[in-house]
């Protein structure tokens, strides 16, 4: 397989390449992280699909790529004289896959999924076969030489996909753990918890229940017997019971004509009671109404006489209430003007003590003469006011005797009117009685009327006494036969029930009878089918520890002759690299790797490091030819990442000619490296270097 083109669009961190793959040794340079690694990822992912990609589907396509832009790769090869071309690609928001491979220009297959299996079945091998064998990384190769046996052998046998075998024998290892405990379980199954057989058990309770069937038939048999004579029984006792029941109705019947005779009888003589009764108050009413008239004529209505003492009295409370008014103000003028001559003989003290020749009080002159006259008229004014108060004095006393002798009369007015008011209430109180007895006498005398028509209905109804008495103990006899009877054909059709509610449990348990059975045949049924799925499973047990030794036997086949396969592609290589000075690598049952010198067997340990290098990578590109060879193609490509790991300068161009020396194997050999001195040893660089986020290649 040799790779010709690659075009990218929208893979990773790349948005736009495409470049053409030379033949010869082919440095893929660029700073970590850039995206060396990716060309080769994007291939992988042609080929094989999102299982060879080292992220989920959603990290494939480049983060800043527009939705509606597609994440495309398409790859060129040849392989076995034929062209091939692979177009992978991821569409839309949903990311739907596509693909189509076409084969010397006519289309092979299209699907992903189709794509992916022409490819496997093409080359031969699965994404990881195919990464085993063309990539080779430096971790890989130093830990061959630097683990210990117990890791190295694990690595390797991994590496030519061994482990597969592996995984198998653990899946049939497995199954038949799993078809053992099945076994197992199925015959504890067949015995109950006491370690005795289910199928003796169920022999057992299947005889017994045939014992238990039949006593149940025999039973069954005499209680049908039963059922039939007490069928019979009751049939008589009911037309008994039928015949005494149309008896009793008969005499009931004249029992219910005598009792209605006799309850019209009762209601005619309490009619007659209630007509006597009435009769007696409505004559009670009428000396009720005429006492009371002579009491209402005895009284005088004073109704008149009421209203005309009211009038008077009104009247008098006015001119009580006047005369108070008149009292008040005449004591407020009598209070007015002795504060008035108060003030007047304070003003002559006042003159007096100051004398005439002091200043006035008004005009703050000397009074001389005008003192004496001052004194006078002050005398004068406290004579008249004086003269004023002993005649409001004098009226006062007149307001009130008069004031009093209203007092009396109004008294005595309250005191009539009390009175007029009583015989007033009295006379109007009985005229009141009288009219609601002469309401309930008319209502009285109108029900009087009612009862007489009512009684004038009853007059042929009649009540013998003796044909009464006769009749109700022929109907109390004639009832207790019947209930007698009644009882009796009961109590038949109770026993007849319990019976049979017996028959009803007979059949019952003859029916459960016929389930236990039932279910014992297929309880019995399910152990024969477990019995059948044992031996199946046992079957099965013995298959797969055949399969399981022949899959160990195959195994073991497969590792003794991978061994030698490997020291000798290993030792090829290496006598080809060395220029024959170290003739042979092999590798003990632990994959220890030995080197021979000059015949004799060294540990690998005993050489130099670039030797050790170099063994590693022959031991690497040996597991490479192997995986190939077993996929039955030619792959004339291989990549080698950051295998020159810390090497010095030296060793770097030791490798460098070594690697060489293996261009008429392998037509491409892509060194990925970071390494910037190797470079000028190489016949193609391939440039990877990233700005602002977006990833670009060169070919040199």
């Amino acid at each position: 397989m040799i790779l010709q083109t690659l075009t990218i669009e929208n893979f990773r961190k790349f948005k736009q390449a495409s470049l053409e793959f030379p033949e010869g040794i082919i440095g893929v340079v660029g700073l970590n992280g850039v995206g060396k690694s990716t060309i080769f990822e994007a291939v992988a992912w042609a080929l094989y699909g999102s299982a060879a990609a080292r992220t989920s589907s959603e990290e494939i396509k480049r983060n800043s790529a527009e939705p509606s832009s597609p994440c495309r790769v398409v790859v060129t090869f040849l392989f076995e004289g034929k062209a091939f071309r692979v177009v992978r690609e991821m569409t839309g928001k949903s990311m739907i896959v596509s693909a189509t491979v076409t084969m010397n220009d006519a289309i092979a297959a299209t699907g992903a999924g189709p794509v992916t299996k022409f490819i496997q079945k093409t080359l031969g091998m699965d994404y990881k076969s195919f990464f085993t064998s063309i990539f080779a990384r430096q971790n890989e190769l130093n830990t061959l030489s630097s683990m210990n046996a117990s890791e190295r052998r694990p690595l390797i046998l991994r590496m030519l996909g061994i482990d597969t075998l592996d995984d198998v024998i653990r899946l049939i290892n497995a199954d038949k753990r799993t078809k053992t405990s099945i076994v197992a379980h199925l015959e504890k199954n067949l015995l109950d918890a006491s370690g005795n057989k289910k199928e003796d058990i169920f022999h057992k309770k299947t005889e017994e229940l045939r014992i238990k069937k039949k006593s149940s038939q025999q039973e069954m048999k005499a209680l049908k017997i039963k059922v039939k004579e007490i069928k019979e029984q009751r049939n008589t006792l009911k037309k008994d019971a039928q015949l005494t029941q149309k008896n009793y109705e008969l005499v009931n019947k004249e029992y219910e004509r005598i009792i209605e005779q006799k309850t019209r009888y009762e209601k005619k003589q309490k009619i007659e009671e209630e007509l006597s009764f009435i009769v007696n108050k409505i004559k009670k009413r009428d000396e009720e109404l005429q006492q009371l008239s002579k009491q209402k004529n005895q009284l005088k209505d004073g109704s008149a006489d009421s209203k005309e003492c009211e009038l008077r009295l009104e009247h008098i409370q006015g001119k009580i209430t006047h005369l108070l008014k008149k009292n008040e103000q005449q004591k407020s003028t009598i209070n007015h003007l002795s504060s008035h001559m108060k003030d007047i003989h304070l003003k002559q003290t006042s003159v007096e003590k100051i004398g005439p020749d002091a200043p006035c009080p008004t005009c703050e002159r000397e009074l001389g003469d005008q003192f004496h006259f001052l004194i006078k008229n002050y005398g004068d004014e406290q004579h008249q006011l004086q003269k004023k108060i002993s005649v409001l004095e004098k009226e006062l006393e007149k307001i009130s005797n008069e004031k009093e002798k209203y007092h009396r009369e109004r008294d005595a007015l309250k005191k009539k009117l009390v009175f007029l008011r009583k015989h007033q209430t009295e006379h109007q109180k009985i005229h009141a009685t009288m009219h609601s007895i002469a309401k309930v006498k008319k209502e009285e005398e109108g029900e009087l009327v009612k009862k007489q028509q009512l009684l004038s209905s009853f007059k042929k109804v009649t009540f013998d006494s003796g044909s009464f008495k006769e009749t109700q103990e022929k109907r109390k006899l004639l009832y207790k036969e019947y209930k007698n009877k009644v009882k009796q054909l009961n109590e038949k059709k109770e026993e007849h029930n319990h019976i049979v509610l017996d028959l009803e449990k007979k059949q019952s348990n003859l029916a459960l009878i016929a389930q236990q059975v039932k279910n014992i045949e297929k309880q019995k049924n399910e152990l024969k089918q477990m019995k059948l799925q044992i031996e199946k499973e046992q079957e099965l047990v013995s298959k797969l520890n055949m399969l399981r030794d022949v899959m160990m036997s195959f195994r073991l086949h497969l590792v003794s002759r991978i061994r030698p396969a490997l020291s000798f592609y290993a030792s090829s290589f290496f006598h080809d690299l060395t220029d024959g000075k170290y003739p042979e690598i092999t590798l003990d049952e632990n994959y220890n790797i030995y080197i021979y010198d000059e015949g004799e067997k060294y540990t690998i340990q005993r050489f130099s490091g670039g030797e050790i290098d170099l063994a590693n990578l022959c031991l690497r590109l040996a597991i490479s030819d192997v995986i190939t060879e077993r996929a039955e193609g030619l792959f004339h490509f291989i990549i080698l990442d950051e295998i020159f790991g810390s090497q010095d300068a030296f060793r770097q161009q030791n490798i460098m000619e070594q690697l060489y020396k293996l261009s008429a194997k392998y037509k491409q050999i892509f060194l990925i490296t970071h390494v910037e001195q190797v470079k000028h040893f190489m016949q193609h660089i391939m440039h990877i270097q990233e700005i602002d986020g977006l990833s670009s290649v060169q070919l040199n």
